[in-house]
């Protein structure tokens, strides 16, 4: 016979067992074209509103939701509605309505929209197309009197003309939701928020949905928070296989506490940011932000964002604000013509880890900017960012360690090519800096103020500026700062700051599978060995780069290590003569050929240009125009 205790357990979980069956076995069906009972129970009587079944839910139950579109307003025209979503549910889109399993969907295929265009009138044009408010001008005001009076009242830097900033990316923002009346824009009367979630001990799951087109209005009392495609306040969310587009401010806002997982989603053309985060973990991965105007992520919290892509977004790519020692890792991302900047770091105290990630075309700020922070930059390029407000990288009270990181054919128009630093301390470790071009300092790096450089086992090549010559183009030191440099290769090299192990031979850079700052070696196939090879401090398994290459056959560096950037070995090969990198030997690259012809020997070669070098001794000439010929392959 059994204990009393163990009778009254077992009726205790008869009767829990009774009223709610275990966590993640209820699941409730959504369809917009139901003709059921409206019970949610099936597919046969889903749900025909997603209020239905958030209504119904409880932690750890799951809400399947058919293709269609579905509006939190239920007709209304009621801005304020959204979808509130209990803590500890997970949401799942992408089913045609038929499924058994939650495997059986396909979120491409069926798209479950969640929209707050809830008059459905929303189109191609936007604010942009009725007038210049929405658009960063830089000049005072914009072309409509009664909207520009609006936000000078607001913000009077935006109207006169003898303050710095005048209409800026913020004017703009401000001008989209104040003056939306004015231009008649349909996108107006959208939806304050989509999605709301509470705070739970238990994550909720958002997966598979397009959530799309809310609009922040000054008329929500508890703006700034309660606005944007998903907002959750003092939550857990994990968020997978979604897409956030068109919203007028955010695509997701997190704040007060929680944690945010972003995986697999999209955030394209959203007037604010992709991703607000304050005071809430996050972490994305696996994710792409394109056209964002105020930038893909802003956060201020702790970190990690990985193997992601941040193109054509405004303002910084991603903008980590850590004030209180908070770390932000961020690895394998690709930041490639963004006209606002690609990664800022910052805060005082805030800890930056940058690893394998490429900037690369970006434009309008710094590809990667530090202030008061300390970092770390390991495997990273820059490749031919142009920047008018600064170099590719830019630090300020800070301490950055850059560690086996390419900069090249980076411009800046007003100031440095590569680096400028001030107030802090910059140590490269087998970096490369090559043909930078510099306005107004070296092309390469200028060091400012209490600044302490050290540089070593690094090459500064081909670097220039306008009015700088031999070791100048490379780096300068101004008010005070100071470098110490050892087992360098620079260019013009005078000795004047000392160190050992530094010279200032060509390096003879050569293409290779990856790019074209490889180093000429005999063993590669080259006429002759870049004097970089074997040159470095140290042993390449001590310095961890033994399992990379700096050769064109992408041989491992063994023994004492090459200075400059070693590049990760892809198994890809290099086609002499494929200027173009199509995998063609084609008119195209005859067309090449004769503009790198003119370059007759090693210092006058561009690197690019060496793939050309059939016969190798260094020099494009009219042996390697006879190989070339013999190795035409494409058509005509």
């Amino acid at each position: 016979m059994l204990p009393q205790k163990s009778i009254r357990a077992i009726l205790l979980f008869a009767v829990v067992t009774i009223v709610r069956p275990s966590q993640g076995q209820q699941i409730w069906y959504v369809r917009a074209d139901a003709k059921g009972a409206n019970a949610g129970t099936s597919w046969e009587d889903a749900f025909s509103d997603l209020h239905g079944a958030l209504a119904a839910a409880g932690a750890g139950d799951e809400i399947w939701v058919a293709a269609g579109i579905y509006k939190p307003d239920r007709g209304t025209g009621d801005r304020s509605i959204s979808y509130e979503v209990p803590g500890g549910v997970a949401i799942y889109g992408g089913f045609a309505g038929w499924e058994t399993e939650r495997d059986q969907r396909d979120w491409v295929a069926n798209e479950t929209v969640l929209s707050g265009d809830l008059n459905a009138d929303d189109g191609p044009q936007d604010c942009e197309q009725h007038s210049d408010c929405c658009v960063a001008h830089r000049s005072a005001g914009c072309d409509d009197p009664e909207c520009e009076a609006l936000i000078c009242a607001i913000d009077p830097d935006c109207c006169d003309p003898i303050r710095f900033r005048l209409w800026d990316s913020n004017c703009a923002l401000a001008a989209s939701v104040t003056c939306c009346h004015i231009g008649n824009w349909n996108a107006c009367d959208n939806s304050f928020a989509l999605l709301i979630v509470e705070k739970s001990e238990v994550p909720t799951v958002i997966d598979g949905l397009i959530i799309e087109s809310s609009f922040a209005s000054v008329d929500r009392g508890d703006e700034p928070f309660v606005i944007g495609g998903l907002v959750g306040l003092d939550a857990t969310i994990k968020i997978s296989n979604c897409t956030f587009r068109g919203h007028n401010f955010r695509g997701i806002a997190a704040r007060f506490g929680g944690d945010l997982d972003v995986a697999h989603c999209v955030f394209v053309d959203n007037t604010g940011t992709g991703v607000d985060a304050a005071m809430a973990a996050l972490r994305v991965t696996d994710s792409e932000f394109h056209r964002n105007k105020l930038g893909g992520i802003d956060a201020q919290t702790s970190g990690t964002v990985e193997r992601c892509v941040f193109a054509r977004n405004g303002i910084l790519a991603l903008n980590f604000f850590g004030p209180f020692g908070e770390l932000m890792r961020v690895t394998s991302c690709l930041f490639v013509n963004n006209r606002g900047g690609g990664l800022g770091i910052s805060g005082l105290g805030s800890v930056g880890v940058v690893t394998n990630c490429t900037f690369i075309d970006n434009s309008g700020g710094n590809a990667l900017l530090t202030s008061g922070t300390i970092a770390t930059v390991t495997n990273c390029v820059f490749l031919g960012n142009v920047f008018s407000t600064g170099p590719a990288l830019s630090g300020h009270f800070s301490s950055v360690t850059l560690i086996n990181c390419l900069l090249a054919e980076n411009v800046g128009t007003n100031w440095t090519g590569a680096i400028d630093f001030s107030e802090g301390t910059l140590r490269l470790k087998n970096c490369t800096l090559a043909h930078n071009r510099g306005a107004g300092a070296s092309g390469g790096i200028n060091l400012f103020g209490n600044t302490t450089g050290i540089f070593e086992n690094t090459i500064f090549w081909g670097n220039t500026r306008i009015r700088a010559t031999g070791q100048a183009d490379q780096f300068q030191l101004f008010s005070g700062a100071t470098a110490t440099v050892n087992y360098s290769l620079i260019q013009g090299w005078d000795g004047s700051l000392g160190g050992v192990g530094n010279f200032g031979a060509d390096p003879l850079f050569v293409p290779g599978p990856a790019g074209d700052y490889y180093l000429s070696q005999t063993a590669a196939g080259q006429g002759v060995d870049s004097p970089a090879v074997d040159a470095g401090s140290d042993t390449a398994v001590n310095l961890s780069l033994d399992t990379m290459t700096t050769r064109s056959d992408e041989g491992s560096d063994i023994g004492i290590v090459d200075i400059g950037y070693h590049f990760p070995i892809t198994g890809g090969k290099l086609i002499p003569g494929d200027f173009d990198r199509n995998g063609l030997i084609d008119l195209f690259d005859v067309s090449g050929f004769q503009n790198c012809f003119t370059g007759q020997g090693p210092t006058d070669v561009p690197p690019s240009c060496r793939i050309f070098d059939f016969v190798p001794d260094s020099a494009i000439d009219l042996t390697d125009f006879k190989a070339l010929q013999l190795t035409l392959t494409g058509p005509g």
